[in-house]
């Protein structure tokens, strides 16, 4: 019985295709991994929509301030105020409502694209 020697990374397939080993060539990796390429490029489009500064949205005049009226433990559900929805999306946005605008927008952007990943991969 002989043992056959390998590279350190020759066991992990996709070093092995994009050397052109085995049974796929290194080219056919964008088929092979054509529903990831487009999801990527998917939320990369939909960021710059979401990113947009003249967009007029709900993150800074409705959640970012719910963060800050929970954050001075304020109520947060006032006669007259926007935010209607649960307690947790004010917990959640607590971590980000110090940040400047975009950053922090952008910050919702990929807590919204996890959201989004966990929500197709459990379904």
């Amino acid at each position: 019985m002989s043992i056959r020697k390998t590279s350190e990374l020759s066991f992990i397939p996709l070093i092995r295709t994009l050397r052109g080993e085995g049974v796929m060539a290194w080219y056919h990796w964008p088929v092979r991994c054509s529903v990831l390429l487009f999801w990527i490029l998917f939320f990369v489009v939909l960021g710059f929509v979401f990113l947009r500064e003249e967009q007029v949205s709900d993150w800074q005049n409705v959640f970012v301030r719910a963060a800050h009226q929970l954050r001075a433990r304020e109520p947060i559900h006032r006669p007259g105020d926007n935010y209607t929805y649960p307690p947790a999306m004010a917990m959640l946005s607590v971590p980000l409502a110090n940040l400047p605008p975009l950053p922090s927008l952008f910050g919702w952007y990929l807590v919204n694209i996890m959201a989004t990943t966990v929500a197709f991969i459990c379904a």
